[in-house]
């Protein structure tokens, strides 16, 4: 994830998704159902990805997952299927940010005015 504070006035994701799977398992899997997706809370914009067996919701101002509802036959196999999504970010400078991601990469912040909360559970986070 790497966000960038601009001048303007709007909030511009960017990004490409990369799914890998091994090819005796291509045709269990549709692409299509593993996305991005936006959801607000009261005073946030939440951007996270959408994917089968996945309920997400928010309570205020969290972003909670609830995979308990997963197909356990058709997504047990943690190794039969990687994604991943790089995204870009360009976020009016005056906002505050709270960047977060989970689960690999970095988190990179440049150019914001009035602070940022960065966190990654398993990656960099450079600010």
């Amino acid at each position: 994830m790497n966000a960038e504070g601009y001048d303007g006035d709007e909030i511009i994701i960017t990004g490409t998704k990369i799914i890998t799977t091994k090819p005796r398992y291509k045709d269990d899997f549709n692409p299509d159902e593993i996305y991005l997706d936006r959801l607000d809370g009261r005073n946030s914009i939440f951007v996270f990805v959408r994917q089968p067996g996945v309920e997400v919701r928010i309570q205020g101002d969290e972003l909670h997952y609830d995979s308990r509802k997963r197909s356990r036959k058709k997504y047990s196999n943690d190794d039969r299927l990687d994604f991943e999504f790089n995204l870009q970010a360009k976020i009016p400078r005056h906002l505050m940010a709270e960047i977060s991601t989970i689960n690999g990469g970095e988190v990179v912040v440049e150019g914001m005015k009035n602070g940022v909360e960065a966190f990654n559970v398993n990656g960099s986070v450079f600010v």
